[in-house]
């Protein structure tokens, strides 16, 4: 069986060679050495590695961890970080690119290959989890958009049913047509929201600059008819954030996250929105937060699972913020809930890999438009 290839990332020249000529020797390949984030990026594109050891303590504009989220974002390829570095706001962003091992420098001869079998071994595992996942997903939306068919001809002949009826119409058989109408509006509205969850890792939009402002901007505009309906207004954010992602799938995050604020505002107060953003090392880190009905702690963790309905007094199959959830992982971040309790209003926060600078102006993504 070939072994792996590892691309090595590595700012200090001999210390870079030196991991090369040690996996050499245990029989794998290096396709090639990045001294910075950008050439780690660049490679990873080109070179379609097995395994990246990715230094975190790179010199430059962009470090390892950034560096990472970028790749991780835009390719499926398994990391493991080289570090000198231990301080708990580092290994904090490090957790979020998903890293499938950390090794501290100077490496050690026996923990490497070690941890590069375990991390393949993994990422083998993971890969063929995905692979069934999207066999579910695909047959998902194959039952989803059959589905639709037969619902439109019950809605067709219930009208024509209706009209036969005319004016003989009693009390009792209006009440039937109405109730198969709602029904039929809910299972439509349902099977929408499956087709949208099950499209997210499947999309074929393209990881762009994208300027969070903007995008937050035409989900207001897609959401006016219901902002202005329910009295609600929307804030920020300040400044002009510029992430890596899929704009179409940003645009409907933010839209999903806004129109799940309106639906959990309190009955008589006006309805407040802001939009934030800060950043974070590699990441820009958005919060959307409301002042609405909020959420008891015990239930922040649930709320992204799929079908998960805290509130019964509320419209939704519970797919919103699963859709988000998926929507977010795939373009690099991850996102939780924050709320001090019932009545005190929510915030859905969410990290997504932030455009790193130079001098020579914004760093490319590889494979992007």
């Amino acid at each position: 069986m070939a072994k792996a290839r590892i691309l090595v990332v590595e700012d200090v020249r001999f210390v870079a060679r030196d991991i090369q000529d040690f996996l050499e020797d245990l029989g794998y390949t290096v396709p090639g050495l990045a001294a910075t984030g950008e050439e780690a990026i660049l490679a990873a594109a080109e070179l379609s590695p097995d395994l990246i050891l990715m230094d975190i303590g790179l010199k430059g504009e962009m470090d390892g961890i950034e560096a990472a989220a970028r790749i991780r974002g835009r390719l499926n390829i398994p990391i493991i970080y080289l570090t000198g570095q231990g301080d708990e706001a580092t290994m904090e962003r490090a957790k979020r690119t998903d890293p499938f091992a950390y090794l501290r420098k100077p490496l050690s001869e026996k923990e490497l290959p070690v941890a590069i079998e375990i991390a393949l071994a993994k990422h083998h595992l993971v890969r063929k989890l995905r692979d069934s996942n999207a066999d579910l997903e695909r047959f998902g939306y194959v039952v989803s958009h059959d589905l639709q068919s037969p619902l439109g001809n019950i809605e067709v002949f219930t009208k024509r049913l209706v009209a036969l009826f005319g004016d003989r119409a009693d009390a009792k058989s209006e009440d039937c047509a109405r109730r198969i109408f709602d029904n039929v509006a809910r299972m439509k509205k349902l099977i929408g929201d499956l087709l949208e969850y099950s499209r997210v890792d499947s999309a074929e939009g393209g990881f762009t600059a994208v300027d969070a402002g903007a995008v937050v901007r035409t989900a207001c505009a897609n959401l006016q008819a219901v902002l202005e309906e329910n009295g609600a207004e929307v804030e920020g954010p300040a400044g002009a954030p510029r992430v890596a992602g899929d704009e179409t799938q940003l645009v409907q995050l933010f839209q999903n996250l806004i129109g799940n604020a309106v639906k959990f505002g309190r009955a008589g107060e006006p309805l407040r929105i802001l939009v934030t953003a800060e950043r974070r090392g590699g990441f820009w880190e958005f919060a959307v937060s409301d002042n609405g009905i909020g959420i008891e702690r015990q239930y922040l963790q649930r709320i992204f699972g799929l079908h998960e309905r805290l509130h019964s007094v509320t419209k939704g199959h519970g797919i919103g913020l699963a859709t988000c959830e998926r929507i977010v992982r795939r373009n690099g971040g991850r996102i939780w809930a924050e709320s001090q309790g019932l009545g005190l209003g929510t915030s859905i926060r969410f990290t997504l890999p932030a455009l790193g600078a130079t001098a020579g102006g914004e760093h490319g993504i590889p494979g992007g438009k």
